[in-house]
């Protein structure tokens, strides 16, 4: 019989979608064909396509919303170029909005491409009681961008595939020859081989706090050498419910930056002024998403971190050694003499005294604070359990490697602190740096939002170890990423615990069974009195959403609605910039943060993309952003069901426009084939998706005037 641990890593090596009980985890290649079997008619068009235009001919294509575009998908002549449909977008006060039609040209590069979109004026009537005609967004809040095929250097994506959306149009835009694929996970058959050009060019709209609701219409012109301006209808219905700022959103995006991830693409010194500005625009662009998470790398080459350098640096004291580099003199002497040192045996310590740098610490704090406002989480990076397999059950943590800065000569060297987890000694060497960054915490009103982290493949953290965290902050409370939900560490005192207060789970990311097996009585529904501000209970997603599992724009638009339907808060270990970086053969990888099993290589490992000049958006980044801004009208609807605001038809309608969105997903699970296990099928999803989310943003607009001022 399999281990469990085996099992996870056999999961792994398959196709990463939806599995048992309703965990996204792997099936065969007939689950496979029938997943993808929606988002392939999502390109009948350019399956129907008539013959191949002339070369040299541009055109424009219109596409499905959220539909996934490949290379190669359209070609061929385009008859519904004569009379292209709008792009139909739906959205609220203050929330964003996007969509995108798909310019080609057979054979030949697309050069001098131009798309602009003026200002969108509402509709003279708007048909539903919204609005007077009166109201217009102007072009000044609205984003024309253009989504370029992937390269090794910009994305993890496969090559067939769009991902970075520029923000200037490409001077040129070559023809490329689609390549079929073949293998049991890379599997891609595109619809054409023949070279295309091809770029789909996306409208963003911010829509104003206080923009009117109703229906507001405009055009979007592109041209190109050989097609003259060509009009592309717009239209957007704005709601009357103000969607939260991102700062404010209740679901969670946990999204991990990686400074030393951004320094080594774009070849910056780290920490340099030039590297702050990189910090910082990943940073904005985050809390788009809602992700205000801060990571303080301590200790060196922490898990899914691959750190070379730390944000605090021990200062030695004047006349103090070092002779054993913290593992204290009489192990060096055993080393020198051939014998092995027991990590577990008491050992004289000849660390410190100490004093602290706290520059980039500082620093980097002073640059959140100005990009996020007050973070959350801010995460603690000291002490990790094993890599993999196992749990967090040893005493012997061997990596507690912190770098010590020379006063006098500026240089830095590693020192490698004390092992045995919640020693006196560890406990000694720990305390003072501690209390100093709780100083530091505190003074920016920091500290509730702040723990000590513990990555571990699957183990909780240690009872020693819990315990001394609790010694030096009493009130202490930590972040957990393993397989399990871990809501508190016991510690070596009866009774006493630490809690945490951010958690990734993968083995207990809850499931769609309550409503898949609902037979009568109340709808189920699993977020009921969840989502607190101040806790983030997430899932990890494992494998649900990552780049090698080439995921659909629909996965990435459903993920959180899905996360939160299964009891979850959101969504953890969401990459935001760990971008390819060359390795000493000239070859773009990824680094060390993808070869831990939790971490964003299995969620995913960089949601932005890289552009010229510093982090940009995604067409995956915006699918997922429109996915949480409807999970955010969710929430503002169960919260005023829950607090008793609502009552008769209103509250009767607000019940059931939740209940509709968790009976259609659930309405598309499918059997994978393979063990029982369940897949949600996102091409039947997709199809009554616009009516819902009309629907549900209609029934927040009438919640929010209902409950104005309660």
């Amino acid at each position: 019989m399999r281990s469990r641990m085996t099992a996870e890593q056999e999961d792994e090596r398959r196709p990463p979608l939806i599995a048992r009980n309703h965990r996204m985890t792997s099936v065969p290649l007939r689950a496979v064909a029938a997943m993808f079997a929606g988002a392939l008619l999502w390109a009948a068009s350019a399956q129907c396509a008539e013959p191949a235009a002339a070369a040299g001919a541009v055109q424009v294509w219109n596409v499905e919303p959220w539909q996934t575009v490949e290379l190669g998908d359209f070609s061929g002549a385009n008859p519904g170029m004569k009379a292209l449909k709008p792009i139909d977008l739906l959205g609220t006060r203050n929330g964003v909005a996007s969509g995108c039609v798909v310019v080609t040209r057979d054979g030949a590069a697309i050069k001098g491409l131009k798309a602009s979109v003026g200002d969108l004026a509402q509709a003279p009537s708007t048909g539903s009681g919204q609005g007077g005609g009166k109201g217009s967004i102007p072009a000044t809040r609205i984003q024309v961008r253009f989504a370029d095929l992937v390269r090794p250097e910009t994305s993890h994506l496969p090559a067939q595939r769009f991902d970075r959306l520029l923000e200037a149009a490409p001077a040129e835009v070559p023809a490329t020859k689609p390549v079929p694929v073949k293998g049991f996970k890379k599997a891609f058959t595109p619809k054409s081989t023949a070279p295309v050009a091809t770029v789909p060019v996306w409208v963003t709209v911010r829509v104003p706090a206080d923009a009117a609701p109703g229906d507001y219409e405009g055009k979007l012109s592109v041209e190109a050498e050989g097609m003259a301006a060509t009009t592309v209808p717009v239209k957007l219905k704005v709601h009357d419910w103000r969607m939260p700022d991102p700062k404010d959103f209740r679901v969670r995006t946990i999204g991990w930056t990686n400074p030393e991830a951004l320094a080594k693409h774009y070849g910056v010194e780290l920490w340099s002024d030039q590297h702050f500005k990189l910090m910082g625009r990943s940073m904005e662009l985050m809390l788009e998403l809602g992700s205000r998470h801060i990571q303080i790398d301590v200790t060196r080459y922490y898990p899914s971190r691959d750190n070379a350098d730390t944000m605090i640096k021990w200062v030695r004291k004047k006349g103090a050694g070092d002779e054993g580099r913290g593992t204290g003199g009489e192990d060096k002497a055993a080393t020198d003499a051939g014998a092995k040192p027991d990590p577990l045996a008491p050992r004289p310590s000849t660390l410190g005294p100490f004093t602290y740098d706290f520059t980039i610490f500082d620093k980097y704090c002073d640059l959140a604070a100005e990009k996020l406002g007050k973070p959350f989480p801010v995460r603690l990076n000291l002490w990790r359990g094993p890599r993999n397999g196992g749990g967090g059950e040893t005493d012997d943590y061997q990596n507690a490697r912190v770098l010590v800065l020379d006063p006098a000569t500026k240089e830095v060297s590693e020192l490698d602190g004390p092992h045995k987890l919640g020693s006196e000694e560890m406990k000694a060497f720990w305390k003072p740096v501690m209390d100093e960054m709780r100083a530091r915490l505190e003074k920016r009103g920091w500290m509730g939002a702040t723990g000590p982290n513990w990555m571990c493949y699957c183990g909780g953290m240690t009872k020693p170890l819990a315990g001394m965290m609790k010694a030096i902050w009493p009130d202490v409370h930590g972040l957990d990423v393993t397989h399990a939900r871990q809501l508190k560490y016991p510690t070596t005192e009866a009774g006493s615990f630490v809690p945490v207060f951010v958690s990734s789970a993968v083995w207990t990311e809850g499931s769609l069974d309550a409503y898949a097996k609902w037979k009568s009585g109340p709808y189920p529904r699993e977020y009921a009195g969840k989502l607190n501000p101040a806790t983030a209970h997430c899932t990890h997603a494992r494998c649900q959403y990552y780049e090698q599992g080439w995921p659909e724009l629909w996965t990435l638009r459903t993920k959180h609605e899905e996360a939160i339907l299964k009891g979850n808060d959101g969504l953890e270990c969401v990459g935001a910039d760990h971008f390819p970086i060359k390795d000493p053969k000239g070859r773009w990888r990824a680094g060390d943060w993808s070869a831990f099993a939790q971490g964003p290589k299995n969620g995913t490992i960089a949601i932005l993309g890289p552009g010229d000049s510093g982090p940009l958006g995604t067409e995956r980044f915006e699918a997922m952003r429109e996915g949480i801004e409807l999970c955010e009208a969710m929430v503002f609807i169960q919260k005023a069901l829950e607090a008793k605001k609502l009552s008769g038809d209103l509250e009767a309608r607000a019940n059931k426009v939740l209940d509709d969105r968790a009976k259609a997903m659930t309405a598309c699970l499918k059997p994978t084939g393979w063990k029982n296990g369940v897949y949600v099928d996102l091409g039947e999803y997709a199809k009554g998706a616009r009516e819902r989310d009309d629907a549900l943003l209609a029934v927040a607009a009438e919640v929010g005037k209902a409950t104005a001022g309660k």
